[in-house]
């Protein structure tokens, strides 16, 4: 038994670090390279968690067998990296301030209710620095004036997943100089475009309904 209250689907009483090894050799990127350093290390994190998980001890020699093995395959990928010119930045690039300001303008211009949408999440997951989970999951009663900024309080993020910080405010603030990158502007038009939203039959939601952040995807693909 797990201390989940279920048996474990895993019997790790069967782990062989030798196997593991044997597959984190084997790892591939769909480009037939080795895998990024993060992709290592969250295989490796991954069969400590289930370890964890089903309250099984591990080998004595388990973390510096793995830790070793993941090292060789991380600086192999260096040394590949190295050799054949490969893309050496992690994750997607960055968002130019100038594209951002590009893309808010098109979509202030636009009179479609997707664009004032678009232009309300996106203005919002600029200025809060926020995952798009969490803007997704924003909620009215979450929001308030303090001052001369609106706060927003994020009840559940990916970092604080217990709600310690629940209490702790963002701030947005108005930008009267540039109205297309003003996230106050784009949240008020939103509103008034979707006053269905202050409604308790929407359950409090900023963005209603489901998928929320896939619609936003579709339609920025479509729009530019």
């Amino acid at each position: 038994m797990s201390n989940m209250g279920y048996p474990f689907p895993v019997d790790m009483t069967k782990f062989s670090s030798k196997n593991f090894i044997a597959y984190l050799t084997t790892c591939k990127t769909s480009r037939g390279t080795l895998l990024s350093s993060d992709g290592y290390s969250t295989r490796k994190s991954c069969i400590f968690h289930l370890h964890r998980l089903s309250e099984t001890p591990q080998p004595a020699d388990v973390k510096q067998v793995i830790g070793q093995c993941v090292a060789e395959l991380k600086r192999k990928r260096a040394r590949e990296d190295q050799a054949t010119g490969q893309r050496v930045q992690v994750g997607k690039d960055s968002l130019k301030m100038e594209v951002y300001e590009y893309i808010c303008q098109l979509l202030l211009s636009s009179t479609d209710n997707t664009a004032i949408f678009a232009h309300c999440f996106l203005t919002l997951q600029w200025n809060l620095i926020g995952r798009s989970e969490s803007v997704t999951n924003s909620n009215v009663a979450h929001l308030e004036w303090e001052n001369d900024c609106l706060i927003i309080y994020f009840a559940h993020t990916k970092c604080d997943q217990t709600g310690l910080k629940r209490d702790e405010p963002w701030h947005l603030y108005a930008n009267p100089l540039k109205p297309s990158i003003c996230p106050i502007l784009a949240l008020s038009r939103y509103i008034l475009s979707n006053k269905e939203i202050l409604h308790t039959s929407t359950g409090g939601k900023l963005f209603p309904g489901g998928k929320q952040y896939s619609r936003y995807t579709k339609f920025m693909k479509r729009f530019f």
